[in-house]
């Protein structure tokens, strides 16, 4: 048996034998690692399981496809039922949607009419319905929903619709959920800073004493800094690159096959100076970096590059090539595959002086500087969950109550069912 916590164990097993799931928690608690394993072993038992993802990147995070592709849902506001059922459901066990607070519930719709059309034809075969499983944190950031989105969808809902969350969707109830919440934090090893995380989770104003007090009171130097906005984290590396008196070089990208924007997990320029802060965007532990790791280039080369890691670790970084995919039943062998539909080539790095709380979803820093004015649900909460000591937590300005904000969407979701 893995190592695993008291939660996760139990997630395990349940999920494991095949019952639909709400897989939820808090930041760092390990949802996306039990997910992993729960994966490997039903694939050894020859289930077949896809996962997908919301967003290009979160599918590329997952190892997975984006819903989008997968269930060939339109990009607008979705105000009709699909008019098909995707061929992969043809063969497949289990669907695994990660990150499903970034899951607006049209989206939902569209994907679980599709899961119940094919589960009723599987019943006239005898055959077992589709397990469904849903892993994210609503507490954490909520789907991206425009003002025009918003303006179609209650004008055919006939509501008000605040957030646009999945378990909005009509056709929740349909799948009997089971609901599991891993409880036990992974990420923070102080007690007492997972407990008044917890409180920030929840919205609970009296936790920004304790952030207040107990972070650091100056800037950390090397730590990367967070913002609410796309335009300050841009600002902030804009302006930092260019304080760097020394040449700059450009690495390109390369493309093949279909490659939309939002597959793009680093920029298809990337500009760097030797002493730029840069962060690593993949895995790899036994070069001494892992995702999130942060570090300083020291060198620059015709095609790589050489940074100095935080940990001590130096090393060439070589441009990295990400597989864009696409799920497939294949008629002839009864299997649904995963195929290639597109190649991103490009240095796995970005530039690191500050990143938006957006992107920072999932990742876990050593160090953070944070711009605590935020204005959407669970964006200063995630801010605060993404470092792993919180002496080593900066904020830029006091907290104004008004920034540490839960959905009561969310809060009632959660208090109206029973976690295991």
């Amino acid at each position: 048996m893995y190592e695993f916590t008291r939660s996760q164990e139990k997630g395990y097993n349940v999920i494991m034998s095949g019952e639909n799931v709400v897989l939820t928690g808090d930041a760092g608690a390990g949802k996306s690692y039990l997910l992993d394993k729960i994966i490997a072993d039903k694939r050894k038992e020859k289930k077949q399981v896809i996962v997908v993802a919301p967003t290009g990147v979160a599918a590329l995070h997952v190892g997975g496809a984006t819903a989008h592709r997968t269930f060939k849902i339109p990009f607008n506001p979705i105000v009709e039922p699909p008019k098909f059922i995707s061929n992969v459901l043809s063969g497949v066990d289990t669907v695994i949607i990660e990150e499903v607070g970034m899951c607006r519930f049209d989206v939902f719709n569209f994907i679980a009419f599709q899961i119940l059309a094919a589960n009723n034809k599987r019943a006239n075969l005898l055959l077992d319905p589709i397990q469904l499983v849903l892993c994210g944190d609503f507490f954490q950031l909520p789907p991206v929903m425009t003002n025009e989105d918003k303006g179609i969808l209650e004008a055919h809902y006939g509501q008000q619709i605040p957030a646009g969350y999945t378990f909005l969707s009509a056709l929740w109830d349909q799948f009997n959920f089971r609901y599991l919440c891993l409880n036990e934090v992974i990420r923070q090893k102080d007690k007492e800073f997972s407990e008044q995380l917890k409180m920030a989770r929840f919205g609970d104003t009296r936790s920004i004493e304790y952030f207040e007090d107990m972070s650091s009171y100056r800037p950390i130097e090397k730590a990367i800094s967070l913002y609410a906005t796309n335009k300050k984290a841009q600002a902030k590396n804009d302006v930092a690159l260019a304080e760097i008196d020394s040449p700059s070089k450009v690495y390109l990208s390369k493309i093949t096959g279909e490659v939309k924007e939002s597959d793009k997990i680093v920029p298809d320029n990337l500009e760097l100076k030797v002493g730029a802060r840069v962060m690593s965007v993949i895995n790899s532990a036994g070069m001494g970096f892992v995702n999130g790791s942060l570090g300083t280039v020291v060198e620059l080369n015709t095609r790589t590059v050489t940074v100095e890691f935080d940990n001590g670790y130096s090393c060439e970084i070589a441009p990295y090539q990400w597989e864009i995919t696409s799920y497939n039943y294949n008629n002839q062998t009864k299997k649904v595959e995963k195929n290639t539909i597109g190649t991103y080539e490009q240095l796995p790095l970005k530039l690191a002086w500050a990143i938006t709380i957006h992107k920072s979803q999932g990742q876990t820093y050593d160090a953070v500087n944070i711009d605590p004015y935020c204005w959407d649900y669970g964006q200063l909460y995630t801010a605060l969950s993404r470092c792993t000591d919180i002496k080593k937590l900066h904020l830029t300005s006091r907290i104004n109550p008004k920034w540490l904000v839960a959905s009561y969407d969310v809060l009632n979701f959660y208090r109206s069912h029973t976690w295991d």
